[in-house]
């Protein structure tokens, strides 16, 4: 994903996207917003802290 402008991150702050598993186990994409992970589930849109597999950022660095 280099190539398109995104690095893989560690430390994902807001703005920055990540593929996450929500509460029932299923992998989502999600971005980083304040107070946590925002991801559109099988339950509807929701803000949690999901376990993260992996994220991107557009951050120069």
């Amino acid at each position: 994903m280099a190539l398109a402008g995104f690095n893989e991150t560690r430390a994902p702050v807001e703005g920055d996207v990540g593929v996450v598993r929500d509460a029932a186990g299923q992998i989502v994409s999600a971005i980083r917003v304040h107070g946590g992970w925002a991801a559109k589930t099988k339950g509807g849109i929701v803000i949690e802290d999901f376990a993260v597999l992996c994220a991107w950022s557009l951050r120069r660095g």
